[in-house]
């Protein structure tokens, strides 16, 4: 039986801001749906039928008819589902983010970066981070020997970790001796009016996940089969992190933001709420936009069973 906890995330769920948000992590699944072969979706929604949550949480909207847009819609819901289940017993709060530096200032004091995925991590394995986690689902997902109930949750964490690592706040922080251990992705740098500047990046694809409203971001992205290339689609996590980090440093992290976390840092003083442009946003949009579809392509090659390579280029034994 579906928990209450997950229940009032569903009833929620058009609303809220979860990573990406609700909306965002639709579209790079909606967009992976649309690049893979029959026989791969046939395969993937076989195996995300098994789900345990699969007759409640992924129920699709009434207005939502047609099989192939059920499908869309499903795949979507397994990309949000680990948002979906925050707070319960399932959540997995660090799988969502890269601990380490993307930005240091000031000699600021950073936290390393997490290592291989440990031998013996599992799925109850909660002190992995992104791309520890990543590995782990690929190699739950692609075992025919376990459960298919496991594989159906390892897939619905491929389909929002491939998204999560693609929102330049999720792949690192920014450090300066005017935050403790690091502004946590962004979540520390609060703007005027409320809210905080990681929490913008997510709503940047939309915060209402509405089937029309994901069919009209998935529209916007202007998707070629050329737009993205064979070494993009196959890029080892290593390539997509600097990627992500080097969209950060120059559209996370701009002068608008420096220049206070620089003099809050030089004086001692609490970092004061911030008040960007229209012109920051309008370049934070146009980089949401490409990074969906650079991860809904690579969402589709690894669930179409293309190896993810590893940092030194060779594949991930994860067969």
């Amino acid at each position: 039986m579906i928990r209450l906890t997950t229940l009032l995330a569903v009833l929620l769920f058009p609303s809220a801001v979860l990573a990406w948000s609700a909306t965002g992590h639709h579209v790079v699944c909606v967009v992976a749906y649309d690049l893979m072969s029959e026989d791969t979706r046939a395969e993937a929604m076989g195996i995300l039928s098994h789900h345990p949550d699969f007759n409640t949480t992924f129920k699709p909207p009434s207005n939502v008819t047609q099989q192939a847009n059920i499908e869309r819609w499903q795949i979507g819901v397994a990309g949000c589902w680990p948002d979906i289940i925050r707070r319960s017993d399932e959540d997995r709060p660090k799988w969502h983010y890269q601990l380490g530096a993307t930005l240091v200032i000031d000699d600021a004091e950073a936290d390393e970066p997490p290592g291989p995925l440990p031998i013996d991590a599992t799925m109850d394995t909660k002190d992995l981070h992104i791309f520890q986690a990543l590995e782990l689902a690929l190699k739950v997902y692609r075992d025919e020997a376990q459960p298919k109930a496991d594989r159906a949750i390892a897939l619905c964490w491929i389909c929002h970790l491939v998204g999560d690592s693609h929102q330049p706040c999720h792949v690192g922080s920014l450090y300066a001796p005017c935050f403790r251990g690091g502004d946590r992705g962004a979540n520390s740098i609060r703007l005027v009016g409320g809210g905080n500047l990681h929490s913008a990046w997510d709503r940047l694809l939309g915060s209402r996940a509405t089937a029309n409203d994901v069919r009209r971001r998935v529209a916007e992205l202007e998707l070629t089969p050329l737009s993205i290339t064979p070494t993009t689609r196959v890029a080892p996590t290593k390539v997509w992190q600097k990627e992500a980090r080097d969209f950060a440093k120059e559209n996370v992290y701009t002068n608008e933001v420096l220049a206070p976390v620089r003099g809050a840092s030089r004086n001692g003083e609490r970092l004061p709420n911030l008040q960007l442009s229209d012109e920051y946003f309008s370049a934070a949009g146009r980089i949401a936009k490409m990074q969906a579809a650079v991860a809904g392509h690579r969402l589709a090659s690894l669930l179409s069973g293309v190896e993810l390579l590893a940092e030194d280029d060779t594949p991930w034994q994860v067969r």
